[in-house]
């Protein structure tokens, strides 16, 4: 088997290297006492490498739920397909590659993704995400004298970031409370 170790005389052997590498493999067909055949193949031993990541994006924030979509970024050497396994904290678990989750409520969201070749190597990444879902709470209708001045969101998250328009008559667009 190349390396210096085993030898067979099974039809079909397995055999288990010890240490990546490439190895010259002979076969030797006999097919009577004067006629004989030998093949040569090298086997390339490596060390399996799988490592799962993953990115996010929000995709939508419509002021009641928001929604994560997951990109795998999952990197490898070991050829064929993989498969996924996402375990989020909210109890939900899918093995698309790609899957969204929606949230109804800010929270540390967990997520793992473990990840398997075809081989069973496998591998898993863990990470904390803190999502929040932001919701709007403006009155229907404000109401105001001419030349008065109103607040437009007088409970405003000022840990958040606004962008109020038009713009025309605001003290400040950016701000949460203008």
């Amino acid at each position: 088997f190349g390396d210096g170790q085993g030898i067979s005389r099974e039809e079909n052997p397995s055999y288990a290297y010890a240490e990546p590498g490439t190895y010259p493999v002979f076969l030797t067909l006999q097919y009577d006492v004067s006629c004989t055949d030998t093949v040569f193949q090298e086997v390339e031993i490596f060390e399996p490498s799988l490592t799962p990541a993953f990115d996010f994006d929000y995709t939508e924030c419509n002021g009641v739920t928001t929604t994560l979509e997951f990109t795998n970024r999952t990197t490898t050497n070991v050829n064929g397909r993989l498969t996924y396994n996402w375990t989020f904290s909210t109890g939900e678990t899918t093995n698309e590659e790609n899957p969204t989750v929606t949230l109804t409520e800010t929270q540390d969201l967990i997520v793992e993704l473990c990840t398997t070749s075809r081989n069973n190597c496998s591998s898993c990444v863990t990470d904390t995400l803190n999502v929040a879902v932001i919701k709007l709470d403006l009155p229907d209708q404000l109401e105001v004298c001419p030349g008065g001045s109103v607040a437009l969101n007088p409970n405003g998250d000022s840990t958040l970031m606004y962008e109020w328009s038009p713009a025309t008559g605001l003290d400040d667009p950016t701000a949460a409370n203008p």
